[in-house]
This record gives structure tokens, C-alpha cells and sequence, in this order.
């Protein structure tokens, strides 16, 4: 008996041929929405081929592990396949048939290379070929020998060949239906490349989930064996559905007799109606739609309610995920529907990916609490499946499961089928991500049968790109937004915009000071760290001279405090306001989204009209007061911005916006009638997001500057190195696949990391520094791992040339790799004292 996995201690075995079926068995049910079943039961048979190797073999039953990597059993199973792909008959097949045929044998054999070292470039800068060095490996028939004699698949293997070749015709039947689903409003000159551009990154998409599915196959029925357990049973989770959804109709009731926020009741009625709406779009069948609805309309219970009756009408529903941005609202939403479907007895129905709750698991866990760190490590397991019928992510998490280069993120990528995918402030994703979001939505909306809703107030027109996502026929799931922002008219914007009279930081100061005092409490928004602090420092200066007793509560919110200090800034602010106490608040434009506040006057620097539009919904949120205001003026600001904008890819963006909302404001000026005489309608929402994207053109596909290509190119088809791969080619086989799947990811991130992640004496990071300087830690992979973790929620970002430039400022940890802030130098009220360390982070 050939083996797959030894256990020394219990001198337990698995069978090659054992390990080999139950990976195919479970790569055929991955697939199975992609209609790859064949496809994929063949690299599940093939993966492991290379430990028929007696040298394997030998390795496995002595324990020698001087030798673990080091014995290449990945390329056997591609190197069959291209005996039985590329033998005589090829030669004399049909041109198209042929490309099929290699396209096939690409994508089982990039999966099989790749599932311990992690998916490679098919052709690197230079033209060469790391697929081909990988695929060219020594070889040894002897082994394949082996393997064929243990197995006894031959004949199935050639019959699943076969299968799979009729599945990537119907496949590619189904691609091209998809990338012809274009309608080019921008750059419609190229319409031809911009497809086939498409095409090939759908095949790209198609690789990773293969790949996804090894991996998580073959990892899963490892670990079974090794704790000896069966490999569980894909469950049908209509009882669950069912179950939630009766648990939130209970909920949904109640809230209707209590109204806890006090909202008006015309508010009320369009939260009922935009929740009623979102119970019928619950009967529609997959497909891109959009939820557009005026800030606390209840967005989130609505959509969970769509999602649940989806489930419920769709059995074959695995998931409900919702993909949020901002680590404020992950907080505020996974409390919402935690509570609301009490899940406190069910915890293993619902996952939350992202740092905080990892941050908890591990303040619970001790190095003597063995349950805490069997539960850490469960978790992390679980992170890595994405197997829970609920999943809470942050944007990051979810745009790294496509096109991240660790094997960790890539795993889950196959969960997403036969799921619903929610995302909430859908305006806040980068401006160099949206091509490729696009194109990932569209390939597993179409390809996987998912149901795709993006919620907004100010919801991007994402198909005016080059590569458009591509709504459902009836996109809108409520239709009367526009209706209820004349309806419900919460607010009234002034508008002292005069680029010829930017606002100084005292007039700044005096008029949200004014304003405070005339209606109780003002919120004031700056573009930047350096602006905010400044209003800040100047109100505080005009503080000194009013009795304390006469003062508002002032506070100030910029990236410049840790994680955990906003979080108690923001809920101080909650409860002054509940308890009507005064408040004046200078912050970014992080309290736009998401965070559950009311003022009465909302100051606002100008930025993209999308952002006017989130600050004004900060403002009267419930309906429930008299009229609010939102003032809109140019600050000091721009002046800095403009000579910092070929030095800051945010002020970059932040000035494209600028201009955008300059000249929908002065086409409001001319002719308000047109925007039904209000600023914040959705047809100056649409006239904004049009210029916009129309200047954003050559960012979309993220662009790596520096080395002259695109990302989008990458994982398509790579036209930027076809020169040098065309006089590189050392190999007669002309592939169809050329994605540099390792570079792509390599470069890859969510938000570009301009700074370092230091550590700020701040409650418990206080407790980490001292922890550290006093040298007691043991700089051991779990202790290390531990604390990095702990320090996420009291650390800032900051410039590393600051840091250099400041240096005295900070110490530095070698054995942790970890930056941390001196005392002084971390203020109770700005958070980091000097500013100017984050001047251009918004």
C-alpha cells in the first residue's frame, strides 16, 4: 500500500489511493456550481501522484524531516496529464479543439503545481515561464507507474478528460455570453480588448476557485485524518434558514411597537417600506442588484431580511456574507444581527472576520487556558474555510480571498458560490480595486449562481467603467429614493463654497462655534489630520476665555487616535447627545459612514459629493428635531493639497473629487431646477459619479506605476511583458493562459500601505510597552503572534520617513518588529501630538 500520510506516534497510516478519492469526491461537490464537477474530480485524483515516489515513501515512514519540501511531489500528477493532453492525436485535432484542450490541461495542472507552494507565474517579467520550470521537473515514469497501479484509474482518468473538456467548451459558452453582456459608456473605442481583457480574467477566476478547492480538499481531509475524525458532511441548511428567518420576523415585530430611536413616523413608514421591499427582492433569483436608501432608513436588518428570505426560497443557499469597510460599522452591524437573531447559543452559525474579534478571542486566552487557545485556534481555522452559514468580513479580508498570494486568504475563495453577498457603503471601495471588483462580481454572479446586493445612500455608478459591472435587468430593490429625500427633507444645505474666499481655520473655529451654540451641537468634517486638529487647537484657544461650565463637549476624531480610543470618543459623544448634553466635534470624514450619530449642524470642507451626501447624513439622522443644517464651504486646506498632489495618491483622489463637486455645484448654482433644487438628489449624485469616473479612467485597473502595468493585466493576460515572453518562449505549446498569478499578488493591496503600524502608550497598549521594555516577554511565534494581535486596536498608522525623521520619538523592537510611541508623545484629546505625521491621511 502506497501512503498519503503516516502518523508516526500511532503508527496510524492513509492510503495514497484513500486520500486521492476523498479529495476528488469533495472537489467534484466544490465545482458542482461551476458545472466542473469532472474537472474537478480529475485534479483531485491527479494532486498527489508525485508520492507514489518511493523516495516519498521512504521520507513518510522514517521521519525525515531534513527532507519536509524538499521533495517535489506536486509535478507528477501535471506531468500525466500532459502525456494523455499532448500526445499524437493532439497534433492532428481541430485548431479550436486544441485550444480547449490546453486550456483544460492549464487549469487542472496550474492547481495541481501550485497546491503546496501556492499559485505561480505562468510567464514572469522577463518571459520565462515558472509554470513550464515547475511542469519540466525531473520526471519518472516509474512513478506514474505506481500511482496508475494503486489507483487503478487509468480508464477513469481518460474518461474524466474527456467530460472535462465537453464542461470547458459549455464553460466558455457561458464566458462569452458574459463578457458580451458590455455596454461601453466610457472608452467604448476598445471594446474588443477591454472583452477579451475580461475573458481571460474570468479564466484567471476560474484557476483560483479550482485552486481554492485543492487546497481546502486537501487540507480538510488531512486534518481528518490526523484527528480522527470523518470528513463532515456538506450540510443543507434550509432548517437554519428557516429557523433565522422566524427568529428576525419576531424581531422585525417587536421593533415596529417599540421604535427605540424615537424616529419620526414618516422615517418609520420608509423603513417599513424599504424592509417590505427587500422581502420580495428575497423571491428574486441571483444576480447584481442594488439597495439605495437614505441614511437610517435601517439598511442592515433590511438586507439581512432579503438575504434570509433568498435562503429560504433557494435551498442550495450556503452562505450569507456582508462585506463591510469600515471596522465602525463591522462592529455596529455584527452586534445588530448577533442580537437580533440571538445567537449567543449558536455561535458556530455565524463567523466574524476581522481584527477585533480576534483581538477578544485572544485577551480571553491565556498560555494555561487550553480551551481559550483551542478556540483561537478553531477560529483561525474557520477564518480560513469560510464554512459558517453567516460570515462577517471587513472589504479587505474579502478582496484578498480573490487576489491575495497566500494560500490562507485564496482557500475560502470557493465558499462564495451559492451564496448572498451583501456590501455596505459600497462607495468607500478604492478607486484602483473597482476593475477588477467588477469583473470578480460579474465571473461569480454569472458562473457560481450568486446573489450580489450593494447598499448605499450613495451607491457608485460602478458600469461606467471600462470593465462595467453588469447589473440584473432590475436593479433597484426600492425605487423611491428620490421620493423620500423630498419627503422626509431632514435637512437643508448652505452653501458658502467661493474658491475665490477659502475658509481660514478661525473662521472655521467661530463658525461651528456659532453654530453650536445657536442649535446645541455641531459636527465639523475636515479633508485632512493636519486640518481637523488645527480647528481643534483654535476652538480649544477660544475655549479658554468661557467659563468652563459654559463649555461644550469638545472633541476631536482623526486616524491619529488608536482604534480602541475612537471607539470610547465616538460612544462619549452617544451618550452627551442622548442625555442632551452640548457637543462640538471636529473630526475626518471617518464619522461619515456608518457611525449610528445625530447633530443638529453638520460643517462640512468640501470633498466628492458622495461624501456631502454621507456628512448630511449625520445630521437630524432620526427625523425627529427641526430641520438641520449642512454647510459646505472650500477651507484653508486646499491650498496644502494642491502642492502635495503629485506626493499623495490620497490627495490625488481627494483633489480629483474636489473638482467634480466643483462643477456640479456650479451647474447647481445656474439652474438648481434641474436637480429637483437640491444638491443632494440623485441627479447630481449621477452628473458627480459620471465626470468622475470619467477622470479615473487609467486608475481603475491598479495600476503599479513604477513598474509600467496593470493588476487587471496581470491576472488576465499579461500584454505588457508579451514582447519579452514572446522571445523567451522556449516551448512549442502555445498557452492559453499567460497570468502572472504570484507578481499580481505580490502587489496587491486593499489600501496602499504608505505607513507603519506604531504602538501608542494608550490603556492597554501602555501595559504592551511596558511589557516590552521590560524584557520578561518571550519572543516565541505564539507569545509574538499574541501580542501583535493585542497591539492592533492601540496602534496608529504613521509615515515612515516621520518615523525616521523623528526617530527619537520611538522605539523600536526588533525581535517584535514593532514601532512604539514614547510617553508625551500620545495626547488624551489629539491622539498622537504631532500632527503633521499624518497630515495627508484622511
Amino acid at each position: 500500500m502506497l501512503l498519503a500520510h503516516w502518523d508516526g506516534e500511532e503508527q496510524r497510516a492513509q492510503s495514497l489511493k484513500d486520500h486521492s478519492e476523498n479529495v476528488a469526491r469533495m472537489m467534484e461537490e466544490n465545482c458542482f456550481s461551476l458545472g466542473l464537477t469532472s474537472t474537478g474530480r480529475l485534479i483531485g485524483l491527479l494532486h498527489d501522484a508525485g508520492k507514489a515516489n518511493p523516495v516519498f515513501q521512504q521520507y513518510m515512514l522514517e521521519n525525515q524531516t531534513e527532507k519536509k519540501g524538499k521533495i517535489n511531489h506536486s509535478a507528477a500528477g501535471a506531468q500525466i496529464l500532459r502525456k494523455l493532453f499532448f500526445g499524437k492525436e493532439f497534433w492532428t485535432m481541430p485548431k479550436k479543439q486544441q485550444q480547449f484542450r490546453t486550456l483544460l490541461f492549464q487549469l487542472c495542472s496550474i492547481a495541481i503545481l501550485g497546491h503546496h507552494r501556492g499559485l505561480m507565474d505562468i510567464y514572469d517579467p522577463n518571459g520565462n515561464s515558472p509554470f513550464e520550470w515547475m511542469l519540466n521537473a525531473e520526471e519518472n515514469q516509474s512513478v506514474h507507474d505506481s500511482f496508475f497501479n494503486e489507483l487503478n484509474c487509468k480508464e477513469e482518468i481518460n474518461q474524466l478528460i474527456e467530460k472535462a473538456q465537453n464542461e470547458i467548451i459549455q464553460l466558455n459558452t457561458r464566458i462569452n455570453i458574459l463578457v458580451k453582456g458590455h455596454s461601453f459608456e466610457i472608452n467604448d473605442d476598445k471594446p474588443k480588448e477591454a472583452k477579451l481583457e475580461e475573458g481571460m480574467f474570468t479564466y484567471g477566476l476560474i484557476e483560483r476557485f479550482l485552486f481554492s478547492s485543492l487546497i481546502d480538499s486537501d487540507r480538510l481531509d488531512t486534518a481528518c485524518f490526523l484527528d480522527k475524525k470523518n470528513i463532515p458532511v456538506a450540510e443543507n441548511r434550509i432548517e437554519i434558514w428557516a429557523e433565522l428567518q422566524e427568529r428576525l420576523n419576531k424581531e422585525l415585530l417587536g421593533l415596529e411597537k417599540l421604535n427605540p430611536s424615537q424616529a419620526s413616523s414618516t422615517l418609520n413608514q420608509i423603513r417599513k417600506r424599504v424592509s417590505k421591499s427587500c422581502l420580495n427582492a428575497g423571491n428574486w433569483p441571483s444576480g447584481i442588484y442594488r439597495l439605495q436608501s437614505i441614511t437610517g432608513s435601517g439598511k442592515t436588518l433590511a438586507s439581512l431580511r432579503l438575504a434570509l428570505q433568498h435562503a429560504c426560497n433557494f435551498p442550495e443557499t450556503k452562505h450569507i456574507i456582508y462585506v463591510i469597510p469600515f471596522l465602525s460599522i463591522l462592529l455596529q452591524n455584527s452586534q445588530t444581527i448577533k442580537e437580533t437573531l440571538h445567537l449567543e447559543e449558536h455561535s458556530d452559525w455565524i463567523l466574524e472576520h476581522y481584527s477585533d474579534f480576534e483581538n477578544e478571542l485572544i485577551n480571553a486566552s491565556t498560555n494555561d487556558n487550553l480551551q481559550k487557545q483551542e478556540e483561537l485556534q478553531e477560529y483561525e481555522l474557520r477564518t480560513e474555510r469560510w464554512d459558517s452559514p453567516i460570515i462577517i468580513t471587513s472589504l479587505v479580508h474579502f478582496m484578498d480571498t480573490f487576489f491575495s498570494a497566500r494560500k490562507k486568504d485564496v482557500r475560502r475563495l470557493h465558499q462564495l458560490s451559492n451564496s448572498v453577498i451583501i456590501f455596505d457603503e459600497i462607495q468607500s471601495i478604492p478607486d484602483n480595486c473597482i476593475g477588477m471588483f467588477n469583473s470578480a462580481l460579474n465571473m461569480f454572479e454569472h458562473l457560481a449562481d450568486v446573489k450580489v446586493v450593494l447598499c448605499s445612500a450613495t451607491p457608485p455608478l460602478l458600469e461606467k467603467i471600462k470593465h462595467p459591472l453588469q447589473w440584473s435587468q432590475y436593479k433597484d430593490i426600492d425605487t423611491n429614493y428620490s421620493k423620500d429625500m423630498k419627503k422626509i427633507h431632514r435637512v437643508f444645505v448652505t452653501d458658502k463654497t467661493d474658491v475665490q474666499n477659502c475658509f481660514s481655520v478661525e473662521k472655521i473655529a467661530e463658525l461651528a462655534y456659532e453654530k453650536q451654540q445657536e442649535r446645541s451641537n455641531a459636527l465639523t468634517i475636515m479633508n485632512t489630520v493636519s486640518g481637523a486638529t488645527r480647528v481643534f487647537e483654535c476652538l480649544k484657544k477660544k475655549f479658554e476665555q468661557i467659563p468652563e461650565m459654559n463649555r461644550p463637549l469638545l472633541i476631536l476624531l482623526t486616524t491619529n487616535l488608536c482604534p480602541d480610543h475612537k471607539k470610547r470618543r465616538i460612544q462619549q459623544m452617544i451618550n452627551a447627545l442622548k442625555e442632551n448634553i452640548p457637543v462640538l466635534c471636529v473630526s475626518t470624514s471617518l464619522i461619515e459612514a456608518g457611525v449610528d450619530i445625530s447633530f443638529d449642524v453638520v460643517l462640512r470642507a468640501c470633498s466628492g459629493l458622495d461624501s456631502l451626501i454621507q456628512a448630511a447624513g449625520r445630521c437630524n439622522r432620526h427625523d425627529h428635531k427641526k430641520l438641520g443644517e449642512l454647510i459646505v464651504f472650500y477651507s484653508y486646506e486646499i491650498d496644502f493639497m494642491h502642492e502635495s498632489i503629485t506626493k499623495n495618491t490620497t490627495i490625488s483622489q481627494l483633489t480629483r473629487k474636489l473638482i467634480c463637486s466643483h462643477y456640479v455645484l456650479d451647474k447647481f448654482k445656474k439652474a438648481p431646477e434641474d436637480f429637483e433644487n437640491n444638491i443632494l438628489s440623485n441627479k447630481a449624485l449621477e452628473m458627480y459619479y459620471s465626470r468622475y469616473y470619467k477622470i479615473i479612467q487609467d486608475q481603475v485597473d491598479y495600476p503599479v506605476t513604477s513598474q509600467g502595468f496593470t493588476l487587471y493585466d496581470l491576472n488576465s493576460f499579461c500584454s505588457c511583458w508579451q514582447t519579452e515572453i514572446s522571445k523567451a518562449k522556449k516551448s512549442g505549446t502555445n498557452w492559453m493562459m499567460h497570468q502572472a498569478f504570484e507578481t499580481a499578488g505580490r502587489y496587491f493591496k486593499v489600501i496602499e500601505d504608505y505607513s507603519i503600524g506604531v504602538l501608542v502608550p494608550y490603556e492597554k497598549g501602555r501595559e504592551l510597552i511596558e511589557e516590552l521594555n521590560s524584557g520578561n516577554i518571550k519572543f516565541q511565534p505564539d507569545n509574538l503572534r499574541k501580542l501583535k494581535c493585542q497591539a492592533q486596536n492601540y496602534s496608529v498608522n504613521l509615515n515612515e520617513s516621520y518615523i525616521r525623521k523623528h526617530k527619537q520619538n520611538f522605539s523600536y523592537f526588533e525581535a517584535a518588529d514593532l514601532y512604539c510611541l514614547k510617553e508625551g508623545c500620545y495626547d488624551e484629546e489629539k491622539g498622537v501630538t504631532d500632527f503633521e505625521a499624518q497630515s495627508w491621511i484622511i
